[in-house]
């Protein structure tokens, strides 16, 4: 009976970690802070545990109800991970100081739509009001007992766009402080940055030490080829940008810049989709690529070719890849090792950090990857090569302890009052 037990164990464990991976975009860090509040409205949880939406509603709910009319000022960033918070140097170096004094600090890891959770306070009967940091801060908050600050995205790098964040984060904090007085500091975001991390490129250090900073500085998330329509759209980045390479020698960084146009082609036929991305160089040569997407009847999508046109260089070209680049639909491709597309004249394009697209991205998705399957080998030749070792290891132990069990004593001795037993031996 144990081993059928045992087998339905690992498929219900197997079971429940897809679903943890399935919401892995929703899980996000929370941080909370405040100077009139004791410590012991700290939220009791295991931190290794996820916190349910509901949980986190019902937390701040009563704290509300058991502080001196205070006033929740949560700020919503697009995207947070916990490394933001643990990374040296860290971005968020005004609200460190500000939480250093709180007499209230928590910190959740694991939370389940914490912003979703902010505004379902307005079904308990409190007064939540939604603004955007570009909105102003409004001039009379005496009867709001939510204030939900989303901040907007930059064209920054991460760091930055943080430190900009980290900034506004602590100066709105002290405006609301002076006209209530019991402010509680609530920071998070909408989506986890794990779940995008080949979207958005996290640096932890981003000092002016050269040997830190990125080959392409400036290669961020707003360098994201994007194109589409009511219909749907198709998006591709990639972590460094793409290189092309001609038979000459000759190279060229297919990087965007302000000329850069981005188009869809959807129109020709339902199970194809065209991304079409015209690049200028720095001199003047246009560079004309065509993602083609095609869909078969299981509805999986696959990227084979790119279509490379430019009349500059007198070169027209159909490239193709050998990588199975190919997902399922309203999911993306990720890959972080070197994709190369090349045709039979060595014309070649690199993405040398792989790369993460996505076609038929339906429009409620907005401008976001859906969820991406893990790309990465499950077992890779490390494993299988100790595997095997420990496998012939675990064989010849085995068989030596079966010896050894198998070693009996004689069961006839001699017989005092019998015939002594003898045996010969000759030379």
């Amino acid at each position: 009976m144990g081993f059928p037990i045992g087998i339905s164990g690992l498929v219900l464990a197997t079971f429940c970690v897809g679903l943890s991976f399935g919401n892995e975009e929703s899980l996000v860090p929370v941080l909370m802070w405040g100077y009139k509040n004791p410590a012991d409205l700290k939220f009791s949880h295991n931190s290794l545990h996820n916190i349910e939406t509901s949980h986190l509603t019902t937390h701040i709910q009563k704290i509300i109800q058991k502080s001196s009319n205070p006033l929740v000022l949560c700020f919503v960033e697009p995207s947070l991970s916990v490394e933001d918070f643990s990374a040296h140097p860290t971005a968020f170096s005004h609200v460190k100081d500000e939480i250093s004094q709180s007499k209230l600090l928590d910190y959740m890891p694991s939370v389940y739509s914490a912003a979703e959770g902010m505004r379902n306070l307005a079904n308990e009967g409190f007064k939540v009001k939604e603004i955007s940091d570009v909105d102003g801060f409004p001039q009379n908050i005496g009867d709001i007992d939510v204030l939900i600050v989303k901040l907007s995205e930059s064209d920054d790098d991460r760091f930055s766009t943080l430190g900009k964040h980290d900034q506004f984060i602590s100066e709105t904090y002290r405006h609301a402080f002076e006209q209530r007085k019991n402010v509680i500091g609530v920071l998070t975001s909408e989506i986890s940055l794990s779940s995008i991390a080949s979207l958005i490129r996290y640096r932890r250090d981003t000092g002016s030490n050269a040997e830190n900073r990125s080959e392409y500085d400036g290669f961020t998330a707003s360098n994201s080829f994007i194109a589409g329509n009511n219909k749907g759209r198709a998006m591709l980045f990639a972590k460094s940008p793409a290189k092309l390479y001609l038979p000459t020698g000759k190279e060229y960084i297919l990087m965007k810049n302000e000329k850069t146009t981005t188009n869809l082609d959807d129109r020709a036929q339902l199970e194809t989709q065209r991304l079409m991305v015209n690049l200028f160089m720095d001199d003047n040569t246009s560079i004309k690529l065509k993602y083609l997407f095609n869909k078969d009847q299981t509805n999986n999508w696959y990227l084979k070719h790119i279509e490379l046109d430019s009349p500059k260089l007198d070169l027209k070209t159909n490239l193709s890849t050998s990588t199975l680049i190919s997902s399922t639909l309203n999911k993306s491709y990720q890959s972080t090792k070197k994709i190369e597309f090349a045709d039979e004249n060595n014309v070649r394009i690199v993405f040398p950090k792989g790369m993460q697209v996505q076609p038929w991205i339906p429009d409620g998705f907005g401008e976001r990857f859906g969820a991406a399957p893990d790309t990465v080998k499950y077992f890779t030749e490390g494993i299988w090569m100790g595997i095997f070792v420990m496998a012939i290891l675990s064989l010849i132990f085995t068989l030596g302890l079966v010896m050894i069990m198998d070693i009996r004593t004689m069961d006839r001795f001699d017989d005092a009052k019998g015939k002594t037993i003898t045996i010969n031996a000759t030379d």
